[in-house]
Parts: structure tokens; C-alpha cells; sequence
């Protein structure tokens, strides 16, 4: 297999793209170990191998997680070789060391920078239809 380059593995992926955006995460445990907690928790032999990075899955069929794995051993290119691996972590497991998950997403279409600007949250209430 030929390697990608790594902004590949950035790509969040669903059956469709109807919505695409970005998140973050802040983790319960110290979040300078965490990937490794995870790594450790599936088994992974973090000797040989870096986690570098998690895929979340959340759909009909349940929840299912991979975590990016860097080898530390550098290639012939000078770089370091990174797989995806598929780990068997239940989601009440995952979350119990998860302090926070932010997911923002927008239909990606429409070219927002150039249609809209964003100025702040508001309340609910300022918004809704008056049903008289």
C-alpha cells in the first residue's frame, strides 16, 4: 500500500457528507498520557508504537474507535510509518475518561466565509415563533 499523506487521516468520514466540521476533546485523565492510556487499554505494545490520535464512529450500528498508531522506529524516508487500528474500547469506557466533546458541523456547500459572520450565542427564547 502506498503511503497517503497524513492530513488524510483528518478526514472525518461518514456514509455521507451531509454536514463536515471539526472537534476537540478534553480528556478527565492527564492529557499528556491519555493516547497512551488508550493504546494501553487495547492491548497495543506501546514499546514499539506512539498513539498519535483517535476515529470515533457513532452511528445505527453502534460505536466503534481506532486509534492512530506511529511506529517509533523512523523509515528509510525519515519519517515515521502511522496505521489505524480498530480497538475494542466500549463507549461508556471512552467517555469515562473524556472531560468534554465539542463536535461543530455545517453544511459543506456553502462557502460560509464568504456568506455570513458570526456574532455570538444568543438565547433560545429570542428566537422562537410566537404560537398564538
Amino acid at each position: 500500500m502506498k503511503p497517503l499523506p497524513i492530513k488524510t487521516m483528518l478526514n472525518a468520514n461518514a456514509s455521507f457528507q451531509d454536514l463536515k466540521g471539526q472537534a476537540a476533546l478534553a480528556w478527565h485523565i492527564d492529557e499528556y498520557t491519555a493516547l497512551e492510556v488508550v493504546a494501553k487499554t487495547a492491548n497495543i505494545n506501546t514499546d514499539l508504537y506512539d498513539a498519535i490520535g483517535l476515529s470515533l464512529f457513532m452511528g445505527l450500528d453502534g460505536f466503534s474507535m481506532s486509534v492512530y498508531i506511529a511506529n517509533k522506529q523512523q523509515a528509510t524516508n525519515g519519517k515515521r510509518q502511522v496505521r489505524s487500528v480498530m480497538i475494542d474500547l466500549k463507549r461508556k469506557e471512552f467517555f469515562s475518561m473524556v472531560k468534554d466533546l465539542s463536535i461543530t458541523l455545517f453544511d459543506p456547500h456553502t462557502n460560509h466565509d464568504q456568506e455570513y459572520e458570526y456574532t455570538g450565542e444568543d438565547s433560545l427564547e429570542n428566537f422562537i415563533v410566537d404560537e398564538d
